[in-house]
């Protein structure tokens, strides 16, 4: 089935959701006895993947609620292969690209164009305004008219990330503080201007000259679901496990003093014994 339906259907993630699920499928199910002690469900391979559809997710919910002003797209297809964009924003600020990356709990560094997290370099600065850019085009030719389109990069909750310089027309920025950027971001576009782009945004082919595939949006949601709950619950059985494995060390370690110690008050008795039998 094609799709010829807008692209306001589409949900946070669809995309990386999909190719998820299609790998997750394809491995091997855990045993009884791994589900027992909590070993995780996902591989080295599907463990990125799903990261991944998780920053998406965390990020388009928090753009969903920007208000009436603004319009947010997810996922949107572009290009004749599997390639998307994670989310498209338009509002009173201009449009966005934003590039989601999942990186939390981990130190990330950008200097002009180079990105690095926890001292690896990644090329998603050049990549993102290839996005931007490639939009622009696109958007510009459907509309008969320059659209101006920024990029924007969301690393999502990192331990710490230190922005030293970043190209002209590019933002970086934590999700922790993207809705506070985009509510202080000065206005460029009137709510006609919004509405006008938003609409050309919304047609699939804009995008791409050849209809994308249309999922079961409703049955992508519940799989995904499905798994995330079978991913939380193998971490609450696993801290469980070491939970259990902390209390047990400490009460083999009360168990052997209360033994030394009643060994060493033994002896002192049968030594006060011998003593004082003389």
């Amino acid at each position: 089935m094609t799709e010829t339906r807008g692209l306001r259907t589409r949900i946070p993630g669809q995309a990386v959701i999909g190719e998820f699920l299609r790998r997750y499928r394809a491995t091997a199910r855990r045993s009884r006895i791994a589900r027992f002690f909590g070993l995780s469900p996902l591989t080295t391979e599907t463990r990125s993947w799903y990261r991944g559809a998780l920053g998406e997710i965390v990020v388009g919910d928090a753009l969903d609620t920007l208000g009436p002003q603004w319009d947010v797209l997810h996922a949107v297809p572009v290009g004749s292969g599997e390639s998307d964009i994670d989310h498209v924003v338009i509002g009173p600020p201009g449009v966005f690209t934003v590039n989601t990356k999942n990186h939390s709990a981990q130190d990330v560094c950008v200097t002009g164009s180079t990105f690095t997290v926890s001292g690896k370099r990644y090329p998603y600065i050049s990549n993102a305004i290839f996005e931007a850019k490639r939009a622009a085009r696109l958007l510009s030719e459907v509309a008969g008219r320059p659209v101006e389109v920024t990029a924007m990069l969301v690393v999502v909750d990192p331990h710490r990330l230190t922005v030293r310089a970043s190209p002209a027309d590019f933002v970086v920025i934590s999700s922790r503080q993207l809705m506070r950027w985009f509510d202080r971001a000065p206005r460029t576009l009137t709510g006609d201007e919004v509405a006008f782009i938003s609409d050309v945004v919304d047609r699939p082919t804009t995008w791409r000259t050849t209809p994308a595939i249309d999922e079961d949006v409703d049955e992508l949601h519940r799989e995904f679901a499905a798994v995330r709950s079978e991913v939380n619950a193998a971490i609450r059985r696993r801290v469980f496990w070491g939970c259990f494995g902390v209390a047990v060390s400490y009460l083999l370690l009360w168990l052997s003093v209360a033994t030394f110690v009643s060994k060493v008050f033994a002896a002192s008795q049968i030594f006060y014994a011998v003593t004082t039998s003389y």
